[in-house]
């Protein structure tokens, strides 16, 4: 499979193998593509590479279409899911997470904040955006959570 920038870079218009590959693999989580339409204009060609998978044995029934949206080379895809009745499949269990949240604790994160050096953060030798955010966030929720540990219900 190839993958660049957030796309999957297969044309789903046309049979290959990589959309084999790629429908076998999405078919044991029991996801489908759902976009049969072009959505994209690259220099005159209209390929399908952007497209919405969805798990069709929870959303059996559902309509797509594309809207022209202006913007860059992309149209909008649209996608509305029928459902019969939301209510019956609800879940009603609910998980709730209290924390502990006091005048030391807030001044606690915000003196671990300022003093945090970021380091890890910042010397990503790739400069990769995904990494440097996934390094911000872990560092981030360590500093959280140690300053507002669970409450004991």
């Amino acid at each position: 499979m190839y993958k660049t920038d957030g796309d999957i870079n297969i044309n789903y218009l046309i049979e290959s193998k990589e959309k084999q590959e790629l429908n076998h693999t999405l078919n044991t989580y029991n996801l489908v593509s759902v976009i049969n339409f072009r959505i994209r204009v690259k220099n005159n060609s209209r390929p399908a590479k952007d497209n919405i998978f969805l798990d069709t044995t929870e959303f059996g029934r559902y309509t797509t279409c594309s809207m022209v949206s202006g913007l860059l080379d992309h149209d909008a895809q649209i996608l509305e899911l029928h459902v019969a009745n939301l209510n019956s499949k609800r879940n009603n269990n609910k998980i709730i997470t209290i924390r502990k949240i006091d005048f030391n604790s807030i001044n606690e994160i915000k003196d671990k904040l300022s003093s945090e050096l970021w380091q890890n953060v910042f010397e990503n030798v790739n400069n990769d955006v995904d990494t440097i955010f996934n390094s911000f966030l872990n560092t981030y929720l360590q500093i959280l959570y140690s300053c507002f540990p669970k409450k004991n219900s």
